[in-house]
């Protein structure tokens, strides 16, 4: 069965409620984003309704860590080898 992202925000709003807070952190949001692919402003948007806050301070954090990670993982070097010379 498919998971609908009202579904998933929906839970962690009333998670946050049972906690007596008001704000949806940002490793949350960008947990929603990176792993169910949700929109950031789709997530704040659904929050608002409910009168929840978003941390995008957190999750902006996140997202550069991320592609730092990802752009230093892309990294390569060809140690030893040279391209053939042309005649």
């Amino acid at each position: 069965m498919p998971v609908l992202v009202g579904d998933l925000v929906g839970e962690a709003i009333s998670d946050l409620r049972r906690r007596g807070e008001s704000t949806l952190p940002g490793a949350t949001v960008f947990d929603f984003y990176s792993t169910h692919g949700m929109p950031k402003d789709l997530i704040a948007e659904l929050a608002q309704d409910e009168g929840i806050g978003v941390d995008f301070d957190g999750f902006e954090k996140l997202l550069a860590e991320e592609k730092t990670r990802s752009r230093d993982h892309s990294k390569f070097e060809a140690i030893g080898s040279s391209l053939p010379e042309g005649d």
